[in-house]
């Protein structure tokens, strides 16, 4: 039986947005000098603007949200409207893997998605990861849209295309360098060692995150991908033993 781990939140981190195009998460995070980045202010339960930090120093700057463009300057989030949006998250490599947890609404695709509490650990094939928890019934799961979900990635090793379901459940695999999200649901299939969705094709065993809206969704993705895709790590203590229980009754 898989043990739920727990990790208070500490440190900062920032975010990237790769505009309209496909891009890799390696190649994007090193487009942006300098890295925009945040921290979760305790008091207000927000995300406040930690500057644009280039390693060796903070510079302080103002987040602006839902505008055009890139991440520039120290902008937090720049969206184009009615064009795809990508996004991803990664910590300095010079601190120690935290977890972090923010509130904010984002206007992607011209669709109002509002993102519970974002976390991040370390996949077991290497690199960081995030996921995404809303709260509700204390298992992983996405905010569903008013349509089809096409702001997640549906190719392999790539940043970019559509998903053909709805936010029903989201599964992100990592090969180490970039981060792949997929739809889980009847027209998915999955293999013992590799996940097989649409175009895209990616070896599970190099670690990767489950997140699902249903407690036996979550027991059966574990069966596929127990052991090396590392999703048991919770915010609090009791949602740990609440995570525990639900997943592993």
């Amino acid at each position: 039986m898989a043990q739920v781990k727990y990790y208070p939140k500490r440190g900062a981190f920032n975010i990237l947005q790769a505009g309209s195009s496909v891009v890799t998460y390696d190649s994007f995070m090193a487009s942006l000098s300098p890295q925009i980045w945040y921290k979760f202010d305790e008091a207000s339960g927000n995300l406040v603007n930690y500057g644009s930090y280039s390693g060796a120093g903070v510079v302080t700057g103002s987040p602006t949200y839902g505008v055009a463009g890139s991440p520039t300057g120290a902008d937090a989030i720049r969206l184009s409207p009615g064009s795809p949006q990508y996004f991803t998250m990664a910590n300095d490599a010079s601190l120690d893997v935290e977890t972090f947890t923010y509130v904010v609404t984002l206007r992607l695709m011209s669709v109002t998605v509002s993102l519970g509490r974002i976390y991040q650990w370390e996949a077991v094939g290497g690199g960081n990861q995030i996921f995404i928890n809303n709260d509700r019934k204390g298992i992983w799961t996405v905010l569903k849209s008013s349509g089809a979900a096409t702001l997640y990635p549906a190719a392999s090793n790539q940043m970019g295309a559509s998903l053909p379901c709805d936010w029903v459940t989201i599964v992100y695999i990592h090969n180490g360098t970039t981060m792949t999200g997929y739809c889980f649901g009847e027209s998915i299939t999955f293999k013992t060692d590799t996940a097989t969705v649409g175009a895209g094709t990616v070896d599970a065993h190099t670690g990767g995150l489950i997140i699902g809206n249903r407690a036996d969704e979550a027991r059966q993705i574990d069966a596929i991908f127990g052991g090396f895709a590392r999703y048991d790590f919770a915010w609090s203590l009791e949602q740990a033993q609440t995570l525990e229980a639900l997943l592993y009754p």
